[in-house]
C-alpha cells in the first residue's frame, strides 16, 4: 500500500493483481523456495503427478504462489486484489481445498486478498470494510466447512486513514488435525 501510494498517489486495489502476488511472494522467498505462476501439473504430490482430470479442474491449471520445503510444495497462495465477494474467491477455494485434502505434502492453502473502502451512506470506511471481510470469511467457512477435514482460519489487518480503510487478508485452509 505504502509503496503505490508513494508511486502513485493511488491505493493498491487500484494496482495490478501481480504487484500484491510479488510483494508476498518476496516477503516468503526469505524462508522458501517460491515460484510464481506455478502450474498444477508440475507439482508433485506424493509418488507422482497430478491425475489429468484434476488438473483440468483446477482454474488456468497454476497457482499464484507455491512455497516449498526443497523439492516438496507445502504451501499454496492464490492473490486477490478487491474481491467483490466470495463469488469472486470460490473458484481459487475450491482449487486449494482439492489440493490441501488430497496432497500429503501441501500443508495449507492461503488466498490472500485486499480490500479497501471509503465511509459511504451513513457507514464508516471500517465499518464497510469489517463487513466486506466478515462476509467473505463467512461464506467460504460454509464452503469449506461442506468439504469435510478441513478448517479456516483468518488472518488480518486493518488500518483506517481518514474517511477510507484498508484491509489485508488471509483466508487459511488446513487439514484439522
Amino acid at each position: 500500500q505504502k509503496d503505490y501510494e508513494k508511486w502513485s498517489e493511488l491505493w493498491l486495489w487500484q494496482a495490478p493483481e501481480y504487484m500484491i502476488t510479488t510483494y508476498i511472494a518476496k516477503e516468503i522467498a526469505t524462508d522458501y523456495y517460491v515460484t510464481l505462476e506455478q502450474d498444477a501439473g508440475e507439482l508433485r504430490p506424493g509418488p507422482g503427478k497430478l491425475a489429468e482430470g484434476a488438473r483440468r479442474k483446477l482454474k488456468g491449471g497454476r497457482f499464484d504462489i507455491v512455497a516449498w520445503d526443497g523439492d516438496t510444495p507445502i504451501v499454496i497462495i492464490e492473490v486477490k486484489n478487491q474481491p467483490g465477494g466470495f463469488s469472486n474467491i470460490s473458484g481459487d477455494v475450491e482449487n486449494i481445498c482439492s489440493m490441501v485434502k488430497r496432497d500429503n505434502s501441501v500443508q495449507h492453502g492461503l488466498v490472500a486478498y485486499y480490500v479497501a473502502k471509503e465511509t459511504k451512506d451513513g457507514w464508516s470506511a471500517e465499518e464497510r470494510t469489517s463487513e466486506k471481510v466478515e462476509s467473505i470469511k463467512s461464506e467460504a467457512r460454509d464452503y469449506i466447512n461442506k468439504k469435510g477435514g478441513l478448517k479456516l482460519s483468518q488472518h488480518s489487518i486493518l488500518k483506517v486513514v481518514d474517511d477510507s480503510a484498508w484491509t489485508a487478508v488471509v483466508l487459511q485452509i488446513s487439514k484439522m488435525n
